[in-house]
């Protein structure tokens, strides 16, 4: 189920990760998805909350989400420590530019949205579903008119990608195509400041949401 009216949901940051709830029913807690396999590194689920770079992808998604939607998004005021000024505009600025340079053509139909599965219930935030098509041949083929549900990263990739995107794919009745764009702004890493699109077959998606019931099994409240 999609929500999106925002005051008839809310996010709750607790001890135990994000929740979400429909204020029908307030008490009726949902586990975000990240929620659920970030439980499986303790490490991670342990941690006392995002850090820089979890905040400037925050900021990255805003920027480029904003452009899809009339709604005015959210802005993130969590600070950024320990990088300096000009690193945080510099990766900031450089995601954008990578971004820009898919020149993908989106008709968006849903932008930053609730979505809530209910059974098994579990809940996510999607950043963008609608539909891509792209002046690149090599990515043409891909996209033609299809239903997309994409989904944007600021980092490296992850083997939980396709856990999350395989969660996000069942709670939408399996219908869309799912990609994941990364932004890699730390330019060790990416030297050429390239994007890379990952788009999950339908067999990559069914063994991500069979590992998703794996860890939703052993998720503790």
């Amino acid at each position: 189920m999609i929500i999106k009216d925002k005051t008839k949901y809310d996010r709750r940051q607790t001890a135990n990760g994000r929740f979400y709830c429909k204020n029908k029913d307030p008490d009726l807690l949902f586990p975000s998805v990240t929620n659920i396999i970030g439980q499986q590194n303790k490490s991670t689920y342990k941690s006392r909350g995002p850090g820089p770079s979890a905040n400037i992808g925050t900021i990255v998604h805003h920027k480029i989400l904003q452009r899809y939607t009339k709604t005015v998004l959210p802005v993130s005021c969590d600070p950024i420590w320990n990088i300096p000024r000009s690193e945080v505009y510099g990766r900031i600025n450089r995601c954008i530019k990578m971004w820009n340079e898919l020149n993908l053509n989106i008709s968006p139909m849903i932008v930053e949205t609730a979505l809530f599965n209910n059974n098994p219930s579990y809940a996510g935030t999607l950043d963008l579903l609608g539909k891509i098509s792209c002046s690149n041949e090599l990515l043409e083929i891909h996209f033609k008119t299809n239903l997309f549900l994409l989904d944007i990263k600021t980092g490296l990739p992850y083997d939980s990608h396709v856990v999350q995107a395989g969660a996000y794919w069942h709670a939408l009745r399996r219908k869309p195509s799912v990609i994941f764009v990364y932004l890699d702004s730390i330019v060790d890493r990416n030297p050429e400041q390239k994007a890379t699109i990952k788009i999950f077959n339908k067999h990559e998606l069914e063994e991500g949401y069979n590992t998703f019931l794996d860890y939703y099994v052993e998720f503790e409240y």
